[in-house]
C-alpha cells in the first residue's frame, strides 16, 4: 500500500477510506441480496424444435445400443465377467 509523504494528507486519506468502506458495506449487502434473488429465479429452459429433439434422442439411443453391443462382445469373449 502506498502512503503519502505528508502525514496530514495520509491521515485524511485514511479517513476517506474508512468512510468509503462503511458506506460500501450496506450497499454491497443490498447488491448481494439482489444477486441472490436473481439467481433464485430459474429461467425456463427453451425446448428444441421437435425434429431436433427426435434427432438427439435417436443419436443417444444409437450410442447406447453401440455401447451395449460392445459390452456383449466383451462378455462373449471372456474379457469381462459381468455387464
Amino acid at each position: 500500500m502506498l502512503q503519502f509523504k505528508d502525514k496530514a494528507r495520509q491521515k485524511q486519506r485514511q479517513q476517506t477510506l474508512k468512510l468509503q468502506m462503511s458506506q460500501e458495506k450496506p450497499s454491497s449487502a443490498k447488491a448481494q441480496n439482489r444477486n441472490k434473488s436473481k439467481a433464485a429465479v430459474v429461467q425456463p429452459v427453451k425446448k428444441a424444435p421437435a425434429a431436433k429433439r427426435r434427432l438427439l434422442e435417436k443419436q443417444e439411443d444409437d450410442a447406447s445400443l453401440v455401447e451395449d453391443y460392445r459390452q456383449l462382445k466383451k462378455l462373449k469373449n471372456g474379457r469381462i465377467s459381468q455387464v
